[in-house]
């Protein structure tokens, strides 16, 4: 896992990676299985979770059948079972997978969300391939801020990299 807020943990590294780290930032504790179908739905919405909350949190990953000494240490019992830490303690826990709007919940009791400007995530969605809704959101910009170019300059390139050659080149030859 190479995701630059999300990290693999094991009963070696949990003192260092989770209790330590979580007096400075909170670190959610997601215990999974391979075998466990809705760990499959629950890893991948906690990686983009973790993605759009730029590093409020961090998300440990620890493989329940690798680290058996450390699930049964924690006392989790059935899977997916995520633990939130803060400052070297459990601070709020939920079992089985919850819907995204839940954990949103459950993170925005505990975690300070840095917003991204509208401009910002603009471009991270463009990055992601969800160019329909980078270009929903340029379009927002420009109707607050007309006189703004850059904007339309990267609405285009959204649009090109969605395959609208069309719109693109009318965004381009509108400029001055």
């Amino acid at each position: 896992m190479s995701d630059a807020y999300s990290i693999q943990v094991t009963s070696e590294t949990f003192e260092t990676d989770v209790l330590q780290k979580s007096q400075a930032t909170p670190v959610l504790v997601d215990f999974y299985a391979e075998w466990c179908g809705p760990c499959k739905t629950l890893g991948p919405m906690l990686e983009r979770l973790a993605d759009e909350y730029a590093g409020a949190f961090i998300l440990a990953k620890v493989d329940a059948d690798a680290e058996q000494m450390l699930v049964a240490g924690m006392g989790v019992r059935s899977l997916p079972t995520v633990v939130l830490f803060k400052n070297g303690q459990p601070a709020d826990h939920f079992i089985g997978a919850l819907s995204e709007g839940e954990i949103r919940t459950i993170l925005d009791k505990h975690v300070e969300r840095v917003e991204a400007s509208p401009l910002e995530r603009a471009a991270e969605l463009v990055e992601l391939g969800q160019y329909d809704e980078a270009i929903a959101l340029y379009q927002l910009i420009t109707a607050d801020d007309p006189e703004n170019y850059d904007v339309y300059l990267d609405m285009a390139q959204a649009l090109l990299k969605k395959g609208d050659l069309d719109s693109a080149e009318a965004i381009v030859e509108r400029l001055p």
